[in-house]
């Protein structure tokens, strides 16, 4: 899987096995944002609270998963994108974000994409707001812009009590333009910045 430029790379290592130990353990050494994850208030907050006080309530609930891969690799995702589904939308909903960048999750992804992939503008922070949207979640590396300092799209969806749920991968492109229901959990981490996450998608029938 890609990892966030700077990010440690993932390593499992053996510690015991059966034939020396009669039993099989591992070692998992990974950063708190490898692949599919969830960001707590603490990643961009000071003071912010860790992984284990977010409500996982935010990461739990009915989701409309929207078609951005029409835009340019590298744009932000705008609050006139936005507008286009408003008519989907209810109080308390998730929001799903499939750019077409997770189609590259497995392979070529840093040289098909690396620091050019689609996020937030913070004017779409904004319309999730006033949508009273309880979480969001995208199939890129982040919401932000890449190399952005400011980070006001972090800073205003956690500093607002939105969930953030990055790196989704292709699996989302099947419910383009759906209403389903989305499970994505963290593990309670105490005092960590976030966590990685296993993100299940049902689908909802009319």
């Amino acid at each position: 899987m890609p990892i966030f430029p700077g990010d440690p790379t993932p390593k499992f290592e053996s510690v015991l096995n059966l034939e020396r130990d009669n039993v099989n353990v591992s070692r998992i050494t990974l950063g708190t944002h490898t692949g599919t994850h969830v960001d707590s208030q603490k990643h961009f907050i000071t003071n912010g609270v860790g992984i284990e006080k977010e409500s996982l309530s935010k990461f739990i609930g009915e989701a409309v998963v929207m078609d951005f891969s029409n835009k340019t690799r590298g744009d932000g995702i705008t609050s006139y994108d936005l507008d286009n589904y408003s008519s989907l939308i209810v109080p308390n909903d998730i929001i799903l974000l499939y750019t077409g960048t997770s189609d590259y999750w497995y392979d070529d992804y840093m040289d098909k994409v690396g620091k050019k992939f689609t996020y937030l503008d913070p004017s779409a922070a904004k319309w999730i707001l006033s949508h009273k949207i309880k979480s969001i979640g995208i199939d890129t590396f982040s919401v932000e812009k890449y190399g952005s300092k400011e980070a006001l799209t972090h800073k205003k969806l956690l500093g607002s009590g939105i969930g953030i749920i990055e790196n989704l991968n292709s699996n989302l492109r099947q419910f383009v333009g759906r209403r389903v229901f989305l499970v994505c959990l963290p593990l309670a981490l105490k005092e960590l910045d976030g966590s990685p996450a296993r993100a299940i998608i049902f689908d909802i029938l009319d």
